[in-house]
């Protein structure tokens, strides 16, 4: 069996391979021995093998088989062993031709043969007597047997990737339609919005994503690009990927999850791409339901936009590429403004005018009553006097009111403006009126200088009476470089390089230092790259070197809106809070029911 060079080796029944991958330097040195057929690991590539025989079904040895890309125009050359059997392993993605020929035999010529990733197809060429010139064509118009592989996996072809609407143009979200995967659950961090998924009844974070055979697991899962991959290039990039759920081939071990395994395109001998723009609109949107009537529907604005190029590497006069070197490079720009509306419960009107000493809004805007222990009825919102707090003496009798309880209960007045001696009703419409006048000497300025950095409010009741829809925008950049080569006839190899980099704005539901913002995510820049290198060695016809190195890496900033004003607790009688450039805001304060003020702890 002779050697070839079509981006792989040859392979041997007997052979092994390993294949490392830690989580972001990821390097595999595959070295195998053997002969005739078998079964080997590849990971984003395919084979095809299968049996040279002649009309009687007897086997034929030494036959002479080429397999020629069609694409490209690289080809590969092998004989069949001693029982007709051959191995072209491992294959680029793509559509081939199988010639076969020998002496005395017909030439035989199948075309259109699919390769795609993990496939393992089996062709059984049949010769004919006659004279060497002479050519049967056969078809491969219907599916190959998948012979070789017990996996249970789902292929996504570039048709079907380009063809089926996606959600932000994230193929990933193909995963989900694959047995035994569905949707992952949602969560404040938008995870399902980035196409997260589990499979069999796996947590999300066991999947394992792989790009053109590297790791492309991202160890910081849930920042801006909010999935548990490094980069997904855009459709149009994709040649093709598969979801294996169970029973995987020995070189996938990283997750109980499923294998989420991509394969970039590549270039081949013709000049091809495409441009697109895509476009969402809040004028083609329904109404927020939460949004009120006196409102505009919130700002949503969506456009992605890029291309596509890829061929042979053609420089006129010094370089000609066909049948040997190849690019693809491609581009994606998204620009997001959304309007996030937020719902939020902030000081009324009444409270706000009053400097805070008229509390009557919690009473009028409430319903329901309340009994302490002296048997005294108030309308729930009353606000009681910290200071009146006692406990009952001895017999029952309170000193302040006259009137009976239990010895040892603890009671405290309201606030009230009128006698409260005798008083047992204070839900009538006269003492309701005097309830809840706080004086404003019991109030800390600081308190009150606090509390007005509240907005007014926008609707006219107790609790969630203040809806806003700022704009939170998105900015996002990526672009994808490939270049495949048939460096000799014992050597090829590819080269790759992803880079993603993404802003997000997430507006507060409050103005300036007041912020009130969740948690999550925050406001900052994600970078994401990872590159890919391959070099597949033929050292003779028994022993081929395939060896792959991969680098991922994350960087993510999240910070608050206010991160590098300084000095604000200060400004609000809040000393020995310490401030840094990119710590810096109001902290976060809660008051009652009101809507947290201020930063959240969890930024930076």
């Amino acid at each position: 069996m002779q050697p070839y060079s079509l981006f792989g080796e040859d392979r041997r029944p007997g052979a092994r391979s390993s294949f490392v991958r830690p989580a972001h330097i990821v390097f595999a040195s595959t070295l195998l021995l053997g002969s005739a057929t078998g079964l080997h690991a590849q990971v984003d590539t395919g084979s095809l093998a299968g049996t040279v025989t002649d009309a009687s079904g007897a086997a034929i040895p030494d036959a002479d088989l080429t397999l020629r890309e069609e694409a490209t125009g690289v080809t590969a050359r092998l004989h069949s062993g001693k029982d007709g059997s051959f191995n072209f392993s491992p294959l680029k993605l793509g559509t081939y031709t199988l010639t076969v020929s020998h002496d005395g035999f017909k030439q035989s010529v199948t075309g259109h043969l699919d390769v795609s990733i993990q496939s393992r197809l089996e062709v059984s060429p049949h010769l004919e007597v006659g004279s060497a010139g002479e050519v049967v064509q056969v078809s491969a118009g219907s599916e190959l047997l998948e012979t070789r592989s017990s996996s249970v996996q789902q292929l996504v072809e570039e048709r079907t990737i380009n063809a089926l609407p996606l959600n932000g143009r994230n193929a990933t979200f193909l995963a989900q339609l694959s047995p035994g995967v569905t949707f992952a659950q949602n969560d404040a961090r938008g995870l399902q919005a980035s196409g997260s998924f589990t499979a069999n009844g796996a947590r999300r974070t066991q999947n394992d994503y792989l790009l053109d055979g590297m790791d492309d697991n991202a160890a910081i899962a849930d920042l801006v690009n909010q999935g548990q991959y490094v980069v997904m290039p855009p459709p149009d990039a994709l040649r093709e990927f598969t979801v294996q759920t169970s029973t995987y081939s020995a070189e996938f071990g990283h997750s109980a999850g499923a294998v989420l395994n991509v394969s970039t395109k590549s270039g081949d001998n013709k000049l091809h791409g495409n441009i697109w723009e895509y476009l969402r609109n809040d004028a083609l949107d329904a109404k927020d339901r939460f949004v009120l009537p006196s409102q505009q529907k919130p700002a949503f604005r969506q456009n992605q936009f890029g291309g596509t190029i890829g061929g042979p590497v053609v420089i006129p006069k010094l370089y000609d590429g066909r049948n040997r070197t190849f690019f693809f490079a491609d581009y994606q720009g998204t620009r997001i403004a959304q309007g996030k509306t937020y719902t939020s419960t902030v000081p009324t009107l009444a409270e706000r005018n009053s400097g805070y000493t008229n509390l009557q809004d919690l009473i009028a805007l409430q319903s329901g009553t309340l009994t302490d222990g002296l048997g005294r009825v108030f309308p729930t919102g009353t606000v009681f006097d910290p200071s009146t707090t006692r406990a009952l003496p001895t017999g029952g009798v309170d000193p302040i009111t006259g009137l009976h309880g239990t010895a040892g209960a603890y009671v405290r007045d309201p606030f009230y403006s009128g006698a409260l001696g005798g008083v047992t009703n204070f839900n009538t419409n006269a003492n309701r009126a005097l309830l809840n006048q706080i004086p404003g000497t019991r109030l800390a300025p600081n308190a009150v200088q606090l509390i007005n950095l509240y907005p007014t409010p926008t609707g006219s009741t107790l609790q969630n009476n203040y809806v806003s829809s700022p704009v939170n925008r998105t900015t996002t950049d990526s672009f994808d470089v490939r270049f495949d080569e048939t460096l000799s006839q014992r050597d090829s190899a590819f080269v790759r390089y992803s880079f993603v980099n993404t802003t997000q704005v997430v507006p507060s539901p409050f103005p300036g230092v007041a912020d009130g913002s969740a948690s999550r995510p925050g406001n900052g820049r994600t970078q994401s790259q990872n590159i890919a290198l391959s070099e597949t060695h033929i050292i003779n016809s028994h022993l081929v070197n395939e060896a792959r190195i991969g680098y991922s890496k994350v960087r993510d900033t999240r910070l608050q809106l206010n991160a590098n004003t300084l000095g604000i607790p200060a400004q609000y009688g809040i000393p020995g809070i310490p401030q840094i450039a990119g710590n810096g805001g109001l902290p976060q304060f809660t008051f009652g029911q009101l809507t947290s003020l201020g930063t959240p702890g969890t930024l930076p």
